[in-house]
């Protein structure tokens, strides 16, 4: 009896089991379901910003739109617009991403990115020889790039002028190329990995393309060479027309109606035939 008991408590057992695998997956699904559309929802806001963004500095405005438009084009420079596009970037990014970045991640390092590539430009195009101090020239920035939406902004002269009066020209942009590289790296979520496979990957594709190119002009030297042939070896066609005519005019024709008689043939004798009973005096007389 008490074996019979175990038995039925096991087979009752197993479908509590099983429910509670199903209830735990659909639970997942539910999350998995909850979090891409949160993801979703968070790429078309970036999207969106992006485009305000781009809108605020394609068309000037008043008030409150074109403080604004200064504002940011004294932050970033001409670089404000590289800023809204990488918005647009990282929005598509966001909603393909499968690595669960949060939304402040994505947007700071975004800055950071355009922000190092203001103070790139700045220390490419930096002029060395004026007497005012780094705060100053730093706010004249801010305040050229607000009233013409050119040069580099606040945020160039900021990371530039320091790097530039450190370091000095050359090593101020190697240090902002190298950070530049590091941030971008960030953005995109790839690593060393990924960049040595996409190193292999552009060399293997280089190779195809070199083999396809050798083996494209091996094929047209093959052609050339064979029309060249055809060009050395091949008769005209009126030398061969007249060659024909040659033969056709200078071809002998026999009449068959004649009969053929030797030339070297010998007369035939036309004398009589000797009759009988003649003497041999008879017969000379008749040949003479």
């Amino acid at each position: 009896m008490a074996g019979r008991r175990n038995t039925a408590s096991k087979t009752k057992k197993k479908p509590a089991a099983r429910k509670t695998t199903t209830a735990q997956q659909k639970a997942s699904a539910r999350e998995i379901r909850a979090e891409n559309n949160k993801r979703q929802a968070t790429s078309v806001l970036v999207f969106a910003l992006g485009i305000l963004l781009l809108l605020l500095l394609a068309i000037p405005g008043e008030h409150l739109w074109e403080s604004s438009r200064k504002v940011f084009f004294g932050i970033f420079g001409i670089c404000a617009w590289v800023f809204s596009s990488l918005l647009i970037a990282v929005a598509f990014m966001i909603a393909f991403d499968k690595q669960k970045k949060h939304m402040i991640t994505r947007i700071w390092q975004t800055v950071a990115l355009t922000v190092m590539i203001t103070a790139l430009i700045y220390t490419a195009t930096y002029q060395p020889g004026s007497t005012e101090s780094i705060m100053d020239r730093i706010v004249a920035e801010y305040v050229k790039s607000s009233q013409t939406h050119m040069g580099c902004g606040f945020a160039g002269a900021l990371i530039g002028l320091p790097l530039v009066s450190a370091f000095g020209r050359n090593a101020a942009i190697a240090v902002e190329i190298l950070a530049l590289f590091v941030f971008l790296m960030l953005l995109s979520g790839r690593g060393l990995v990924n960049l040595v496979q996409w190193l292999i990957s552009l060399k293997n594709r280089q190779r195809e393309l070199l083999e396809q190119y050798k083996q494209q002009r091996e094929e047209e030297w093959e052609e050339e060479e064979e029309e060249h042939e055809d060009e050395v070896f091949a008769i005209p066609q009126e030398a061969t027309a007249s060659t024909v005519l040659s033969k056709k005019q200078t071809k002998k024709k026999f009449n068959t109606d004649i009969p053929y008689e030797p030339a070297d043939a010998p007369e035939a004798n036309t004398a009589p035939a000797p009759q009988q009973g003649l003497s041999a005096s008879q017969l000379a007389d008749l040949q003479n």
